[in-house]
């Protein structure tokens, strides 16, 4: 194995390289140990919840869940009809705010826990991608984007489909709508920049 789970100061844990690893060099090999079909309802995420250990729930919870609990309960004050709704969304919140903040969507449209690629936090020059398995949709293949440093923090994009032309703004947009967090990475604080990547900003904010 050449990455380790530490803690990763406010993003909470992540995957911390043991060796330096080459560009293109496979870091680590992941199977799905929560496996839920799209359509699937809160208890049967729960249920799924349920089986993993604890020591391996140590996962960033989404704050947006416990706000959106927050607004349900100051709506369902003033509306009698969705009252009964609530206690059910705070029974599952903890829970649900796991899942929905590490999970996974893979080629046969089910939304996966991976106990080490869910633990990936976000950057948007990031250092590493995953790619699917040709067997076994729910197995993924985390790689090496470009030479990484023993210690280095494995970082990928969140956004890489739609954030990829993005400029900064639209970038923290869409971070902060879908994962509740505004990205500090280099890129976004104009650190450290290569000419080319100050080349692309420059380019999107025009």
């Amino acid at each position: 194995m050449s990455v380790t789970v530490r803690h990763i100061g406010e993003a909470g844990h992540g995957l911390v390289a043991l060796k330096d690893i080459k560009v293109g060099e496979l870091i680590v090999r992941d199977t799905a140990g929560t496996a839920i079909p799209g359509n699937e309802t809160g208890e049967g995420i729960v249920r799924q919840l349920k089986r993993i250990r604890s020591a391996q729930k140590e996962l960033i919870r989404k704050d947006g869940f416990h706000e959106l609990y927050d607004e349900s309960m100051e709506d369902a004050s003033r509306d009698s009809k969705i009252h009964f709704k609530v206690p059910r969304i705070a029974k599952f919140c903890d829970e649900i705010s796991i899942f929905f903040n590490n999970d996974i969507e893979t080629d046969d449209c089910f939304r996966c826990l991976l106990l080490y690629l869910s633990l990936l936090n976000h950057s948007c020059d990031p250092n590493s991608f995953w790619t699917g398995t040709v067997n076994n949709p729910r197995q993924l293949e985390l790689r090496a984007a470009k030479d990484i440093e023993e210690g280095e923090e494995m970082t990928v994009n969140y956004i890489l489909v739609e954030g990829r032309f993005s400029d900064r703004p639209t970038r923290q947009a869409r971070l902060r709508e879908g994962w509740r967090f505004y990205c500090k990475c280099s890129l976004c604080q104009g650190e450290n920049l290569n000419i080319h990547q100050q080349k692309q900003e420059i380019l999107k904010q025009e």
